[in-house]
């Protein structure tokens, strides 16, 4: 189904994202170092406005990723087909007590959580998926978690051509009909002197 692959293909990609940065070719000591600290991705989930619930929800590992759809726009291509232009919102989750001001104990760490965000922005603008168009950024904004987590949004937007309610319908359609199947010794025979109706 088409909503589900896209899911887990954004969420494979994302949990793989330490096999893309080393991958990378000639780096700078200090970008290289940079990278080497940025902390893995340790959940991912729809989002759900978890960060609200944190009592109440199941605990989660962070850095957390949460991943929302939203339809900005829909064009109808077909029978039951549609080209969607959709927004994908990564909602990205730290739960931490380090500070990013100049001279705290654990700025680096603090700053490691931006770091993430770069790297995210890297894997998935101008990414072009199975089941999506390339996809590009068009928004970053901090949210409130709630919390002394850290919560920000990274909205990408791409066109997904969307075919499902077409091929359901057919399935749904051959569901309601009453199939006959005859063997063949016991098919009727042809009409008028058993010729072929055409010549081929």
């Amino acid at each position: 189904m088409i909503w589900s692959d896209i899911y887990k293909e954004l969420s494979a990609r994302i949990l793989n994202m330490r096999q893309m940065i080393d991958s990378l070719g000639e780096l700078s000591p200090e970008l290289a170092e940079e990278l080497r600290t940025v902390p893995e991705v340790r959940y991912i989930d729809l989002w759900h406005e978890q960060t609200e619930y944190l009592a109440e929800e199941l605990p989660f590992p962070t850095p957390a990723v949460f991943i929302g759809f939203n339809t900005l726009e829909t064009a109808d291509i077909g029978a039951l087909a549609q080209d969607i232009r959709l927004q994908v919102d990564l909602y990205i989750f730290w739960e931490t007590f380090a500070d990013t001001y100049d001279g705290a104990v654990m700025q680096t760490e603090a700053l490691d959580y931006l770091n993430l965000m770069t790297v995210l922005n890297v894997l998935l603008h101008g990414y072009t998926g199975n089941k999506f168009s390339t996809m590009r950024k068009t928004g970053f904004q901090r949210m409130d978690s709630g919390g002394a987590g850290n919560l920000y949004r990274a909205s990408f937007e791409c066109i997904v051509r969307d075919y499902s309610a077409q091929e359901l319908a057919v399935v749904t359609d051959m569901l309601n009909k009453d199939i006959v199947a005859t063997p063949v010794n016991e098919m009727p025979e042809q009409p008028g002197d058993g010729m072929p109706l055409y010549d081929v």
